[in-house]
């Protein structure tokens, strides 16, 4: 009767995680359904504009260049090249603040942690399994942590964040990106201009260079990108990385799934043979029995 009751508690335990997991998958199919489209649009639009930040930035230092150039070669003052930048460079490394999403945040920190080890840069961690894992890590470089909703984010929880890495002359974020349900990868992101806005681990592609006449001035179109193209940009990888993640859970979930079902199998033949050892048992005492009334 022990052994009975075990497997029964063992059966409900089962189903228990079957209908908590089949939950988390349908919740994340919602989310991505509600999501992806928008994210995915945005993501082209962004990453156009991303390539001509490039191009502006790489424009601004040629620009600054030819000036010093020009004043050196006519003993005129330089020109006031006004930076409210503090020329460090900063790594973000954006993960999340709950669990059971998968393996595309560790995998992610792989890759922040192999480019930590080629610079020196700041360190910024949103999320508690970002913490956890740089805690557990061995690394000793001291960090700034953030901590910013899984879902329903605004822009009240996003502005300390961007508030803190404004000031950088470089800003590089690791964050998941969403390929389709079954695919999430580990990718980096400048939002500083140094690169285009998506940079994978498989395939880097150098941004084509273009000439720009530039309306009303470099500069200002420089301070537009430096702020408000900014912020566009770091929005834009939040919401990738939210993306990745319900991806990375619905997979995960999958998983988890077809291990309970050959679990539940396994459980539910031992249940099978101790209900057959029952009956056996009954039909031999009931023979017993009958052999005594003889």
């Amino acid at each position: 009767m022990e052994e009975k009751r075990r497997i029964e508690q063992k059966l409900a335990d089962l189903k228990s995680l079957q209908l908590l997991a089949q939950a988390h998958e349908e919740i994340s199919t919602t989310h991505i359904r509600l999501a992806r489209g928008m994210v995915l649009m945005t993501r082209d639009f962004l990453a156009s504009l991303s390539e001509v930040f490039v191009n502006v930035k790489s424009a601004y230092k040629k620009h600054v260049l030819a000036e010093i150039e020009k004043s050196k070669q006519t003993g005129k003052p330089l020109p006031v090249i006004s930076s409210n930048k503090n020329g460090k460079t900063l790594f973000v490394f954006l993960s999340a603040n709950n669990k059971l999403y998968g393996d595309i945040i560790s995998r992610t920190f792989v890759l922040f942690q192999k480019e930590l080890e080629k610079q020196n840069p700041d360190i910024v961690i949103v999320g508690r399994l970002g913490k956890e894992l740089y805690d557990v890590s061995g690394l000793k470089k001291p960090y700034v942590y953030f901590e910013i909703p899984d879902t329903q984010k605004n822009i009240k929880d996003i502005t300390p964040l961007t508030t803190y890495i404004l000031p950088y002359e470089q800003v590089k974020v690791f964050y998941g990106k969403f390929i389709n349900v079954v695919s999430q990868v580990p990718a980096s992101a400048s939002l500083t201009g140094e690169e285009s806005l998506e940079v994978h681990v498989q395939s880097v592609q150098k941004t084509k260079e273009y000439d720009f006449i530039f309306e009303p001035s470099i500069e200002k179109v420089m301070d537009f990108f430096t702020s408000q193209t900014f912020f566009s940009l770091l929005n834009q990888t939040i919401h990738e990385a939210e993306l990745a993640r319900y991806g990375s859970r619905i997979k995960a979930m999958e998983d988890a799934l077809g291990n309970i079902t050959s679990q539940m199998q396994i459980v539910t033949l031992a249940e099978r043979r101790i209900k057959n050892l029952q009956t056996n048992k009954k039909q031999l005492e009931r023979i017993a029995g009958m052999s005594l009334w003889r």
